[in-house]
């Protein structure tokens, strides 16, 4: 059902009671409008909505119109009329066709705006980071460093609390996590829909370990003057020498 077909098309405002800013936009749906509890849907006025709560706004009706093509009109109007943009929670002007964004480009007010709420201290990275954070350039900053037993338990309660779920296609059950989700429904080998010989070369191709090369190590043999044991000179460091059993104290 597109937005044109519905029976009720109405402008709304709500305002946050708290702080008086408001957010004005329009709606089409098949309830009355006085019956219709959809608040809004802006950005900043959905963060807000959060922090603060439904019982601390407050929305009203401005304006009922016949058809979709007159709402967005009418939209445009109360937006101006109250000053929305200057005032209220609403980023942009709407626009009288339908939509905010023209050709599903974001205008360069909007991106002038999203830029400038994520430079320096607002950027939720500031400090963690980058030149600023207190390990850039130090080797081995998080060497000898614990994690907290608070952290510990985070952890822990965190892998404990993960739901048990079960793969429909090959009745793996395991815990709600990655390899569930890589491995598993829709991506399970065992799905009819899958490929099982494409599945199987995509998991190889993607492997860690794939194209490294290594270099063989070129040991010698070593005998234990305790045993007389001949073997690799690296397992025979850990298990005779010094460490045999035979060693005569």
């Amino acid at each position: 059902m597109g937005k044109r077909d519905y029976d009720f098309h109405y402008v709304y405002k709500t305002t946050n009671l708290i702080s008086g800013k408001f957010y004005i936009g329009r709606r089409s749906t098949n309830k009355h409008p006085n019956l219709d509890n959809y608040l809004g849907s802006g950005l900043h006025f959905k963060r807000s909505l959060l922090k603060h709560g439904k019982k601390n706004f407050k929305k009203e009706v401005l304006e009922i119109c016949g058809d979709f093509d007159t709402l967005c009109e009418r939209e445009v109007y109360w937006q101006r009329v109250e000053k929305a943009v200057e005032l209220g929670y609403n980023l942009i002007e709407s626009d009288t066709r339908g939509g905010v964004f023209e050709a599903g480009k974001c205008p360069e007010e909007i991106r002038k705006k999203m830029s400038e709420s994520r430079i320096g201290v607002k950027n939720h990275q500031f400090g963690k980071v980058g030149e600023l954070s207190p390990q850039f350039g130090v080797e081995g900053y998080w060497k000898g460093k614990k994690i907290s037993e608070e952290a510990k338990k985070k952890r822990r309660v965190t892998e404990i609390n993960k739901p048990i779920v079960t793969c429909p296609h090959c009745g793996k059950v395991a815990k709600e996590g990655s390899n569930m989700t890589r491995y598993h429904f829709d991506n399970c080998k065992e799905n009819p829909a899958n490929n099982k010989e494409e599945i199987e070369k995509q998991r190889n191709e993607s492997h860690h370990m794939k194209g490294k090369k290594f270099k063989k190590r070129e040991q010698e043999d070593v005998t234990c003057p305790h045993c007389d044991k001949v073997g690799r000179i690296e397992a025979m460091k850990r298990w005779h020498f010094d460490n045999c059993k035979f060693k005569k104290l």
